[in-house]
């Protein structure tokens, strides 16, 4: 079991059971945090989650980040020597800096846009436009439901007149 960045839960399960329904995997470099060695490990992006193993074949992660209120950015290559990093910023976790493994920098965007995608914070305000256009598709629903219902009884009045018209001949 693993203890998660940011959060006070527990996480058992494997790399290959993770990769099911996840947004984004693969290997990127992951920059220690008390002695800054960078190594190879495998992340996998779940909605709200980034977890990471020490390979493609782990039967659990080695950690994971709660993607709550972050933000992700990219890296001057100056900064720190790598090409192609970028950090994953929260407000209650340090900063964690991650590179791509073959510096290219659609890819290093693709992490970046992913990630800040699959953030917490970021599906909350994709659940409140998902609420406002159901509610306003619920809306649109029961203004045709009067329009039919209308046009049900212009319908019947319709019958009605052709009836009495019939019967004045």
């Amino acid at each position: 079991m693993v203890k998660l960045w940011g959060a006070e839960e527990w996480l058992d399960c494997s790399a290959e059971k993770m990769k099911i329904d996840c947004l984004k995997e693969g290997f990127l470099l992951k920059e220690g945090g008390k002695n800054k060695i960078w190594k190879r490990r495998y992340f996998v992006l779940k909605f709200g989650w980034l977890i990471y193993f020490e390979t493609e074949q782990s039967p659990s992660p080695i950690g994971a980040m709660f993607l709550g209120d972050i933000s992700t950015e990219r890296i001057p290559s100056q900064i720190n020597n790598k090409v192609g990093c970028f950090s994953v910023k929260s407000a209650n976790c340090k900063d964690h800096i991650l590179c791509v493994e073959h510096p290219d920098h659609k890819l290093t965007s693709d992490w970046i846009d992913s990630i800040s995608s699959a953030s917490h914070s970021n599906l909350q305000k994709q659940m409140k436009v998902m609420q406002h256009a159901q509610q306003r598709a619920n809306e649109m629903l029961e203004q045709l439901s009067h329009q039919q219902d209308f046009s049900d009884k212009v319908k019947h009045e319709l019958e009605i007149m052709k009836m009495m018209l019939r019967q004045s001949k």
